[in-house]
């Protein structure tokens, strides 16, 4: 029997989220199927080489713009279609859904994989103009898809207002593997040591806990509090700026955070969305690390309505530094949240879970 090929498209410029999850995916499915990805980001091609899965690299042609990289993946498609036989076009973000109308006239199944909310992030005039455009080509072509993926019941929840329940089908996003249980100290630490893991952008929520730290800085109970930034973006001299005197690390990008993990207290995720289901949340959870969540509706989802995260309202200070306060203070309070982080992550974010799901749904297309 020979083996169903997967054309996997992904043109998103820069390495987030979405391209973690499109290395996993690649990864758990290619000894089942013949993938091929098509990308424009350069690392994101090597590492998809590294694992030994076919890329077609269009990183060279990054400055041509969104427009050109849209109509090559259309051209790429047929192609594909014609010389290669692939009869499943798998989309992993909002562009590549022009691909549609073209695949279908070819006989192929689609499937797109929607990783955000409809929420708009604040940002210039310019970029929302493009994401609100972006976001009326998916209303108008994601019906014609086969499935789509959400990856978390709260994306469910959104993508039901423009297209039928049948269409939708939720796969989880997962940890590949579960690390050893962080070491949570019987006693308070003598510097309380925060964690902050993804991009530097203003929507994320870094800001907040700088901010939270400083209300923090005078309460005698709490003690000493610092923070660690793992991440890139925008904002990092804006963030810089506002830590002066506070006890802040930026470290920059890191390929593998699980140390930070492993070294932290407490781990947050102050966003205020749009989100889908954060990869670093999944981690820091999986790490038996006990976490402060926004109160989005994927973190309620994820953290069992807040049985399993301390969640404080986003973009609110106060309420943040009062959740640090409790972490900061109670050590039975941290391990009991870092035991029940790591239990949720362990009974439905996991490989084999996904695996299974995947190939039920691929198996009925």
């Amino acid at each position: 029997m020979s083996v169903r090929k997967i054309a996997f498209l992904d043109i998103n410029q820069f390495f987030g989220g979405g391209q973690v999850y499109g290395l996993q995916l690649a990864e758990m499915l290619f000894h089942d199927f013949e993938f091929t990805v098509i990308c424009v980001n350069k690392r994101y091609a090597g590492e998809l080489r590294e694992r030994r899965i076919q890329v077609i690299d269009l990183s060279h042609l990054l400055n041509l713009g969104r427009i050109v990289h849209q109509f090559l993946i259309v051209v790429l498609c047929v192609w594909l279609r014609l010389t290669a036989k692939a009869d499943l076009i798998w989309l992993n973000g909002i562009p590549e859904i022009v691909v549609i109308p073209f695949c279908r006239l070819l006989g192929c199944k689609i499937l797109v994989t929607r990783h955000l909310t409809l929420q708009l992030e604040p940002q210039s005039r310019l970029k929302l103009m493009f994401r609100v455009l972006a976001e009326t080509g998916f209303k108008y072509c994601a019906p014609y898809a086969t499935k789509v993926i959400c990856v978390a019941h709260s994306v469910r929840e959104s993508m039901e207002t423009i297209l039928s329940p049948k269409k939708l089908e939720v796969i989880h996003n997962w940890v590949t593997s579960l690390p050893p249980q962080v070491e949570i100290a019987e006693q308070n630490p003598e510097v309380c040591k925060l964690l902050f893991v993804g991009r530097l952008e203003s929507h994320k929520g870094p800001l907040t806990i700088i901010e939270a730290m400083k209300l923090l800085q005078s309460d005698l109970e709490v003690g000493k509090i610092s923070l660690t930034v793992v991440g890139e973006g925008h904002a990092r001299d804006r963030l810089a700026e506002a830590a002066r005197g506070l006890d802040v690390t930026f470290t920059g990008f890191q390929e593998a955070p699980s140390r930070f993990y492993a070294a932290s207290d407490v781990f947050i995720n102050p966003s205020s969305g749009p989100e889908g289901l954060p990869l670093v949340t999944l981690d820091a959870m999986s790490h038996g690390l006990p976490c402060i969540l926004s109160d989005l509706r994927v973190h309620m989802e994820v953290s069992e309505e807040g049985r399993s995260a301390l969640i404080f309202h986003a973009l609110d200070v106060a309420g943040l530094a009062a959740k640090i306060k409790v972490f900061a203070t109670s050590p039975t309070e941290r391990k009991k949240y870092g035991n029940r982080a790591k239990k949720a992550i362990e009974a439905d974010y996991v490989y084999s879970a996904a695996r299974e799901k995947y190939l039920r749904l691929l198996g009925t297309l």
